[in-house]
């Protein structure tokens, strides 16, 4: 097994980060297929280092890449922060995916990040493992233990990210020993990253017709909870799951298990819509829903 101490905090001023490029070389991490912003310190791409996808055969341009920073850990810090503040809708991509910092050359991290990519699944189907993507990398910390991360970091000491609150979080690993050859994941950890897309989706959605723009590591948990659970219930579009799970925010953790959602969710198995269902209801059945799962609870 890799042998690594893993730790993930907060990245909140500029002295945090001149302790971060302590450790090497610092790059940003940039998906040009979503909005290529230049090639920032590199005078060419061939300054840049690519990330071969295993399932795609793309041009060097169209390519995750690596792009070296030289500037000054102020000028790094206020760059960061113009990317931070600006204007992004919750579960939308950034075409910046991070900054990751190394002793090693950063064509040494892109093979390595290039390799990570490629997963085999329980079933033995291969899979794109997008873990490069900070809303992926996000929920990673919450499906992965410390060893699969630190796994996935490899030779990169710090990997800088901002999250869905739009601060700056940093993954540090330190390995002692690479001997663990796979990342072997279990079924329940590909059934959660098989929904983070799903996920973003209904963030997206929740902030954009029910105002949810601040949500926390605690409020994706939950969200991703409630999406499973509509599946479990036979709940059986992604759309119905996704309002199930948005309805869900703001009702008692266990009002899935109340009797009008256990005879509500027998209706979908046998073929009823959810959405067309729950249009029937009155705000006084969801109030009633409400109070008597949270005297349940109690």
């Amino acid at each position: 097994m890799i042998k690594a101490a893993l730790r993930v905090q907060a990245l909140t001023d500029l002295d945090q980060l001149h302790g971060l490029l302590a450790a090497g070389q610092i790059s940003a991490l940039v998906d040009p297929l979503i909005v290529d912003p230049g090639l920032g310190d590199a005078k060419n791409l061939l300054d840049c280092a690519t990330v071969k996808n295993p399932f795609l055969d793309q041009p060097s341009a169209q390519r995750l890449r690596l792009q070296p920073i030289k500037d000054g850990a102020s000028q790094v810090w206020d760059n960061m922060n113009a990317h931070r503040e600006q204007p992004l809708m919750p579960g939308d991509p950034r075409s910046l995916c991070g900054w990751v910092i190394s002793p090693h050359p950063i064509f040494s991290i892109s093979r390595h990040i290039a390799r990570r990519l490629r997963q085999k699944k329980p079933s033995g189907r291969q899979a794109l493992l997008r873990y490069y993507d900070p809303r992926v990398l996000q929920r990673l910390q919450a499906i992965l233990d410390e060893e699969q991360l630190a796994f996935l970091l490899g030779p990169i000491h710090h990997w800088i990210f901002i999250d869905h609150a739009g601060c700056f979080r940093v993954f540090s690993s330190h390995p002692r020993n690479m001997t663990q050859s796979a990342l072997s994941l279990s079924n329940p950890q590909w059934m959660s990253i098989d929904r983070i897309g799903l996920l973003n989706k209904t963030l997206a959605i929740g902030a954009e017709i029910m105002d949810i723009r601040q949500v926390d590591d605690q409020d994706i948990i939950n969200l991703d909870r409630l999406l499973q659970v509509a599946e479990l219930e036979g709940v059986s579009d992604d759309d119905a799951r996704m309002i199930f799970a948005l309805q869900g925010m703001r009702l008692p953790p266990n009002f899935h298990r109340h009797s009008e959602m256990i005879r509500l969710f027998q209706r979908c198995r046998e073929g009823e819509r959810y959405q067309e269902l729950v249009r029937e209801w009155s705000r006084e059945t969801w109030q009633r829903i409400a109070e008597e799962s949270e005297e349940n609870i109690l």
